[in-house]
């Protein structure tokens, strides 16, 4: 439970982060990135091990390149999921969210490596 709530957070600072980097990014209100937080975590836990699982020869034929559109393709389908809260516009900038999103997440398990 609390891996969930740090990647709810994580998640949501990305959003913040990525909304300052790129103005064309559109957020509605401050509450938007903490609901597209949970929103994609809830995702990442039920939908992405799936696709992960699916596209696995493709994964490891692209040496792991493919797990970043996959993660874009979350983003996507968040976005689509809370409707007009958050607009992230075009494929390649969901891509730069997404290697966003990748490196905070990243950082948030090597803290609780080092916590534990």
């Amino acid at each position: 439970m609390q891996r969930f709530i740090y990647k709810i957070i994580s998640n949501a600072a990305a959003f913040y982060l990525a909304a300052y980097l790129f103005p064309a990014i559109g957020l509605d209100n401050l509450l938007a990135p903490m609901l597209a937080g949970l929103v994609l975590a809830v995702i990442s836990i039920s939908v992405r091990p799936l696709l992960v699982l699916v596209l696995a020869p493709f994964v490891l034929l692209t040496a792991g390149l493919l797990t970043l559109i996959i993660n874009a393709w979350m983003i996507m389908l968040t976005e689509a999921i809370i409707g007009h809260m958050i607009n992230i516009p075009g494929f390649w900038l969901t891509v730069v969210v997404a290697l966003i999103v990748a490196i905070f997440d990243l950082g948030v398990r090597r803290m609780q490596k080092q916590k534990a």
